[in-house]
């Protein structure tokens, strides 16, 4: 807004930018009750007076009024910038298809979160074996079973949950992740299982027991029917109980 000054006995005149917004300027003016202000485009105004002197060169004020009122939205303005109002828009409704659509992926998202495997560290155990042989880890089937060079190699002191059963992705991925490429064996009171797979204490490459671990984190349950780490395994396990560490508790 470039200034505003009085013509005779003529309202208010208030010149104003061409790019200015209107109908923001008459709505301001009009709530604080300045009825006689009257606005026009600065550059319409050398116009306006040289078509005053046409008129009325005695400077009669009802004709320079009526071309005042006439200029209130003068041509030479030209149509102010629409203006755009919010608009209240309806939420869609989704179609039955939509919905089983929706159902659908929510379930999935669940069964992912639900599925994803906690965040297990390897840390010190108490079971250790620092020297024993390295034993090459060529894929992991589930919690407590793995591929090696000489067969298909059991956890001796853990039962970890099967396919199907709760816990099974958390267990197996605990697994895989502590045991990496290469693991330690420390062999138990039977060589094999009866269905033919070898049978290992298992540790990190570091020497921390990955039998222990998963016991404590409540993926596995402590094998008790035999082993010379039976007892130790099965008061972990019992402590997890307690305290509901893990997915099995």
């Amino acid at each position: 807004m470039k200034g505003r000054g009085h013509l005779g006995n003529l309202p208010v005149v208030t010149l104003v930018d061409a790019g200015s917004d209107f109908d923001c300027i008459h709505h301001t003016l009009a709530k604080s009750q300045m009825n006689r202000t009257m606005v026009v485009q600065a550059a319409a105004l050398p116009t306006m007076i040289n078509e005053r002197s046409k008129v009325s060169p005695s400077g009669n004020s009802r004709s320079m009024d009526r071309l005042l009122a006439k200029a209130w939205r003068p041509q030479t303005m030209g149509p102010g910038p629409p203006r755009r109002y919010p608009q209240r828009t309806q939420s869609p409704v989704l179609g039955t298809g939509q919905k089983r659509l929706w159902l659908l992926a929510y379930a999935v998202g669940l069964l992912v979160g639900c599925s994803s495997a906690p965040s297990i560290s390897e840390y010190p155990t108490t079971l250790r074996c620092p020297a024993c042989p390295t034993v090459q880890v060529l894929r992991v089937i589930d919690g407590d079973t793995f591929e090696s060079p000489a067969g298909r190699a059991r956890l001796f002191g853990v039962d970890a949950p099967e396919r199907h059963e709760p816990c099974y992705r958390q267990a197996t991925d605990g697994l895989r992740h502590l045991a990496g490429g290469v693991v330690r064996v420390e062999p138990g009171p039977r060589a094999r299982d009866p269905g033919g797979r070898l049978l290992h204490y298992v540790y990190t490459r570091a020497g921390n027991s990955v039998d222990e671990i998963l016991v404590r984190e409540g993926l596995a349950r402590a094998w008790t029917r035999d082993g010379q780490h039976r007892q130790p395994l099965m008061g972990l396990e019992q402590g997890a109980r307690t305290t509901e560490t893990g997915c099995l508790w």
